[in-house]
């Protein structure tokens, strides 16, 4: 099974505002790898999101998740969500 990694910028509805969706180093680095190549792995990439120019001043939960390139269903963290909450992004206007 080879994953894929998703951030979502969401409001407080939980409607998506930003997203991208990204196999590990553009597909160069699958999961199903990790294993064989290192003990214990960690992995690094970049995940570029673009911000919406007309988002409104606020503060917005930024969610990482995972999902399963061949089903498109999300892997579940331990306490039974898809998403993971990251940090909380406040966005201001001059």
């Amino acid at each position: 099974m080879t994953n894929a990694f998703s951030l979502h910028l969401v409001d407080s509805d939980q409607q998506t505002l930003a997203q991208v969706d990204s196999e590990m180093h553009s597909g160069r680095f699958p999961t199903t790898l990790w294993h064989t190549w290192m003990r214990d792995p960690i992995v690094v990439d970049e995940f570029p999101l673009v911000i919406p120019a007309d988002l409104p001043a606020g503060r917005y939960p930024l969610l990482a998740g995972a999902f399963d390139l061949e089903t498109v269903s999300a892997l579940i963290t331990p306490d039974g969500s898809p998403w993971l909450e990251l940090t909380v992004l406040e966005v201001t206007r001059k």
